[in-house]
């Protein structure tokens, strides 16, 4: 049961789009049921039968969640980060604590492996040490560090507290020591580091009044007295949690689930639905495991499981995103530097008002076409190209078609056929047409055997950035006229800001955008490629080349000619010319949750723009979109505004690049402006920057030309 998410966001709003379907860590608040993921939190609310998450977007502080912990008494919820973040949830309201995150005296990793709760006490165990948290202060009481032999630093990867002792699963071994001793002394702990535990201990918990931990490639150990006993069952597995439960002992073993009765009696958990368990917490009788790949599993019968998975996609990072057949596409790639393949997740992932996935026959996929409801296209890096239909799929390599190679970078759909990137291939360029007959092209320059990607001008030329292992530039081939170049950094032959080239996009106008590792430029007029001297145009902002010094990863156009700029460091929309700068979007100022944008894809009806990072993928709704010939569908929201309402007001279905004028019923202007595209908003103040007043007001758009028109209302109920 998946929690869908709105249709449409507010114009200025964001929302996060994160895959929870990799569940570390479990905790049991009333009705509720978290599970951490590594960008945020997910909720399984067992009365409703629903899922909710929590984010950076409504709460959260930030991404790289690693543990959670529920304090029954108090109904708080505990969240410990990569960083050293520590969150405390409690009455829907979030608590940060940022001690350990900003502590100059610690240095390295300050990641929180494992959070106990007992009493009134939460012990998270960190890189460093232990640190001990008073939760209803919701602040440290002391930190245990330095607790190796000799005072040397020490990982700590869990602790349980059993009796008045506290015990720890670390790097080295099991520590023990007496919660009524001076812990802060490396000497009060009691230290079981030799044999079969030197190679350090993961897991450690409290079952049937004793205490168990595992060692990878050993087995199951009970403590008697001061001595570890090694259990006859499960051995030489690789564990990796151990859970004491009410009536029973979990072990998570790699894709292997077990529980172990009182009486020694071992029974495998099996269910398809299970593929590698985390963690284990048992609820009103009722059996709830963290997977890897399936969410919050819930038991309902012997080996009945029902998967839950808040809504996102199934990747974590992207390498294309594409609106097609209405709705937005992502594919995780793809290739490395080198470049070889990564043998990434085969998933297409799919967002019209929810997430959806499916799997292909093909890992490494590099783009795709789906603009035929009857017949789609899957590029891979690894595999060639795929095609299928509803029937059947067919796939096309280097043994049964003119591929050369089975690296296919990109592909572009044109009136001519289907255009294919072969990397690594003499006949670097190929065209599967409409009537499936294929024609292969080749080029005169060395360089051309490696493009990185293929996009087609509104000339019909074929553009395709090389790999810069291999020389970098461009290449660029016209069918009609036979004629192809490779343009360069270098004055006349191309004149780009840099070799490296990562991205190309056309914009409304014809011209051609080009990213690169030294900033952005543009060819104004691609009809002139051949022509011989021909120079990029570097635009100017702020007195210097555009981004000159940023290494530019994406590229796309909106509705409104803009250009959204994807970078290492974030984010830019600039306007048509790339002379004004209209938003700067980084990890500090918005939700986004990295700074290295890797690609964006824009749905052209909504104006949202879709930013996939190494981290996640975020989007932003703009006041942008793909114009219309006419106003036969102008749409008004919200309408009417009230006194509450403080975001921005959109007008949709405009005409394309239409003038916006509103008024007073008196005909006082209040307000004027130029529609992006088919989309325009308005902040409800006048041209002097007050908030207007009760009233009703009027839309009047006019088309460029005044050939068209319309008129419509807004009530503002102040």
């Amino acid at each position: 049961n998946v929690c869908a998410q709105e249709n449409n966001i507010p114009i200025g709003a964001w929302r996060l789009h994160l895959n929870y379907s990799n569940i570390k860590s479990l905790a049991e608040i009333d009705d509720r049921v978290y599970g951490a993921a590594e960008y945020g939190v997910m909720y399984v609310d067992a009365q409703e039968n629903s899922t909710g998450s929590i984010t950076k977007l409504n709460g959260l502080s930030g991404i790289g969640v690693r543990c959670i912990a529920n304090d029954e008494l108090k109904k708080t919820l505990i969240i410990g980060y990569q960083d050293g973040t520590i969150d405390f949830l409690e009455d829907n309201k979030i608590t940060k604590l940022e001690r350990l995150q900003t502590a100059s005296s610690i240095s390295g990793s300050r990641v929180i492996n494992h959070i106990a709760v007992s009493g009134k006490n939460a012990y998270a165990s960190t890189d460093f040490g232990v640190v001990v948290l008073d939760i209803a202060k919701k602040e440290i009481r002391e930190t245990w560090r330095d607790l190796g032999v000799s005072g040397k630093a020490l990982r700590i990867l869990q602790s349980v507290i059993f009796r008045d002792s506290i015990f720890l699963a670390t790097e080295k071994g099991v520590w023990c020591g007496s919660l009524k001793a001076n812990l802060l002394d490396f000497n009060s702990w009691k230290k079981f580091n030799t044999g079969e535990f030197s190679g350090g201990v993961k897991t450690i918990t409290a079952y049937n009044n004793s205490i168990y931990t595992a060692v990878d490639g050993f087995g199951l150990f009970k403590k008697i007295g001061n001595s570890w006993n090694k259990e006859s069952f499960l051995q030489n597995l690789s564990y990796t949690r151990l859970k004491g439960l009410n009536s029973k002992l979990i072990v998570c073993a790699g894709k292997t689930l077990w529980q172990v009765d009182n009486q020694n009696l071992v029974t495998q958990i099996k269910s398809t639905e299970i593929t590698h368990p985390n963690d284990v917490i048992e609820r009103s009788g009722s059996l709830y495991i963290g997977d890897d790949t399936k969410g919050i599993l819930n038991r309902k019968t012997a080996e009945l499981f029902t998967s839950f998975i808040s809504s996102g996609p199934v990747l974590n990072s992207f390498w294309r995103i594409l609106f097609q057949q209405n709705s937005i596409q992502a594919i995780g790639g793809g290739y490395s530097e080198s470049p070889l393949p990564l043998n990434n997740p085969r998933y297409v992932t799919s967002f019209t008002s929810d997430w959806s996935s499916s799997a292909l026959s093909i890992e490494d996929i590099t783009d795709l076409d789906i603009s035929n409801p009857t017949r789609s296209f899957y590029a891979s890096f690894k595999h060639g190209l795929l095609q299928r239909n509803s029937q059947e799929e067919l796939k096309f390599d280097n043994t049964n078609s003119p591929l050369q190679s089975n690296a296919i970078t990109g592909l572009e759909m044109t009136s001519d056929g289907l255009w294919i990137a072969n990397y690594n291939a003499t006949k670097s360029l190929q065209l599967l047409k409409i009537d499936g007959t294929w024609e292969s092209f080749s080029f005169t320059f060395p360089q051309s055997k490696f493009p990185i990607d293929i996009i087609q001008d509104l000339d019909g030329n074929i553009w395709m950035p090389i790999s810069a292992k291999d020389g970098g530039g461009i290449i660029v081939f016209n069918k009609q006229s036979n004629k192809s170049t490779y343009l360069t950094d270098q004055g006349g032959q191309g004149g780009l800001p840099g070799k490296k080239v990562s991205s190309i996009a056309v914009d409304r106008d014809g011209q051609v955008w080009i990213g690169t590792e030294n900033g952005v430029a543009y060819f104004s007029n691609p009809s002139l490629i051949f022509s011989g001297t021909v120079n990029a145009t570097k635009p100017i902002y702020d007195n210097r080349f555009l981004l000159r010094n940023e290494k530019i990863t994406a590229l796309a156009v909106d509705g409104g000619n803009r250009k959204w700029v994807g970078t290492e460091n974030g984010v830019w929309l600039f306007d048509a010319l790339g002379e004004k700068l209209i938003y700067n979007f980084t990890v500090d100022n918005s939700p986004l949750i990295s700074n290295r944008i890797q690609c964006i894809g824009i749905n052209s009806i909504s104006g949202e723009v879709f930013f996939g990072t190494d981290k996640g993928l975020a989007s932003f709704r703009s006041d942008a979109t793909v114009g219309n010939t006419n106003f036969d569908n102008v749409k008004i929201f919200p309408n009417p505004v009230t006194a509450e309402f403080n975001g921005l007001v959109a007008m949709e279905g405009l005409a394309t690049d239409s003038i916006i004028k509103i008024t007073d019923v008196a005909g006082k202007l209040v307000w004027q402006t130029v529609a992006n595209g088919g989309a325009a908003s308005w902040n409800i103040r006048d041209v002097n920057g007050k908030r207007v007043e009760t009233g009703i007001y009027l839309v009047f758009s006019t088309t460029a030309d005044g050939l068209d028109k319309n008129v419509g209302k807004i009530a503002i109920v102040e």
